[in-house]
C-alpha cells in the first residue's frame, strides 16, 4: 500500500505517517486524522473505537483483498485490482486506470490536489 505523507486538517500542513501494520493487515487513513488514529489504536488494542466524528476514510489491504471501512465501521470488499482514499482519490485512480504505477499516480494527483504531496510511504506485504 502506497500513500502520500501530507496531513491538511489544521491551518498548517504537516506530513505525518497514514499506513499502519497491524496483525495481517496494513491499513491506509485519510481525513480526520485524530478519529483516524483512533480508529488505528482500536485495532491495535482489538477493542471497539469510540470516535467522536467519522470524517475520515479507512482503507485496509490483507490476504483477502482490500477494503473500504464504512461509516459504520463495517468493513466492504472491493472487488477492485486497486483503489484510493483521500482527497487525491479520483486523480491517483484515473491515473491507474491509464497505466501508472501507485507511485506515479500519487505524484499526478499531487500535481493536481493541493492536499495530497509527492512524498511517499509504502508497506508492501
Amino acid at each position: 500500500m502506497w500513500s502520500d505523507t501530507r496531513v491538511s486538517f489544521t491551518p498548517n500542513n504537516f506530513k505525518s505517517p497514514k499506513l499502519f501494520e497491524i496483525g495481517g493487515s496494513i491499513f491506509g487513513v485519510s481525513g480526520d486524522l485524530p478519529n483516524a488514529l483512533k480508529f488505528i489504536k482500536s485495532r491495535q488494542a482489538a477493542t471497539e473505537p469510540k470516535l467522536t466524528k467519522d470524517d475520515f476514510d479507512i482503507l485496509e489491504k490483507n490476504k483477502d483483498g482490500i477494503f473500504l471501512w464504512t461509516k459504520d465501521l463495517v468493513p466492504i470488499r472491493i472487488a477492485d485490482e486497486y483503489y484510493a482514499i483521500g482527497s487525491g482519490a479520483s486523480f491517483a485512480i484515473g491515473a491507474m486506470d491509464m497505466g501508472a504505477t501507485p507511485v506515479e499516480a500519487i505524484k499526478i494527483a499531487a500535481k493536481r490536489d493541493p492536499s495530497t504531496n509527492d512524498e511517499i510511504d509504502c508497506i508492501i506485504k
